[in-house]
């Protein structure tokens, strides 16, 4: 039976029976090859993928907080916070209360400078200190002139900077 099964298949011998065999198993062997290849390449891919992926948050995330410092710091200083104190300022800041757009505009920031100003004045300037006027000295007040005056009579008022 076997015989007249393998002759109404076209093989004529079992020689060509072998052949046909050999040659399956070779093509099964380097199909088994190939995929084992494809997905050794798929794995290092995927690892790679997720590398950069956390790279491309961590890059995201710095991006996002140094348009939000930067934002931060020129509203600072356009209020008056001391220049020396401006870093501290941003620190001091809830920075993951403001928001960045698609257009890369921060939102929030006048509400940032309006806490920071109620919790650290002391980092503030006043209008005449940004006008160029110098705070009036702490000291022992032995001088009956005013600051305003003594200001007048140095002319350090009609310096500007």
């Amino acid at each position: 039976m076997r015989k007249s099964f393998l002759e109404n298949r076209g093989v004529e011998s079992e020689d060509e029976l072998d052949e046909i065999l050999t040659a399956y198993r070779e093509a099964e062997e380097e199909v088994k090859d190939e995929v084992e290849r494809w997905e050794s390449r798929y794995n290092e891919l995927s690892e790679k993928h997720t590398e950069l992926t956390g790279r491309l948050t961590d890059l995201s995330s710095r991006y996002e907080r140094a348009l939000k410092s930067q934002a931060l710091q020129q509203a600072l200083l356009a209020e008056g916070v001391r220049p020396d104190r401006v870093k501290h300022a941003i620190r001091h800041a809830d920075l993951s209360s403001l928001e960045v757009d698609e257009n890369e505009e921060v939102s929030g920031i006048e509400q940032a400078v309006k806490s920071l100003k109620e919790e650290v004045p002391e980092w503030f300037t006043s209008k005449e200190e940004r006008r160029g006027i110098p705070p009036a000295p702490q000291g022992s007040g032995s001088s009956k002139l005013s600051h305003e005056e003594k200001l007048k009579r140095s002319n350090l008022a009609n310096l500007r900077f």
